[in-house]
């Protein structure tokens, strides 16, 4: 996506439905999703149930079938999408080469 001459930030994203704490999924995602490969390769997978170190659960819909990651243009998106959509206590962005935390109402540095 292009806007003005610049590439437009977009961000990919998947809900994960249990243990979305940081001390349960940011833990995980910080100790074994370090790099973009393996948080693309994460993506790929599209919508979990769990992530445990030894384990990622997909998420299926009603006909079995995976569900893909979702494409946002911006971080409001992002966050629109994740808090009043999802109702997500946590947000994790990859971004520079390490994961960040938004929680609804916080300030960030992105």
């Amino acid at each position: 996506m292009r806007r003005e001459g610049r590439t437009a930030p977009t961000f990919r994203s998947i809900y994960c439905h249990f243990d979305g704490y940081e001390n349960g999924v940011g833990k995980i995602l910080r100790q074994y999703y370090r790099t973009e490969e393996r948080v693309a390769w994460l993506l790929d997978l599209g919508e979990l149930r769990g992530l445990s170190p030894n384990r990622v659960d997909i998420y299926l819909d009603r006909d079995a079938q995976v569900i893909p990651a979702a494409l946002s243009p911006s971080l409001p998106a992002l966050q629109e999408l994740a808090y009043d959509k999802s109702g997500a206590e946590y947000l994790y962005i990859f971004a520079n080469g390490q994961w960040h935390t938004l929680r609804p109402g916080q300030p960030h540095g992105l």
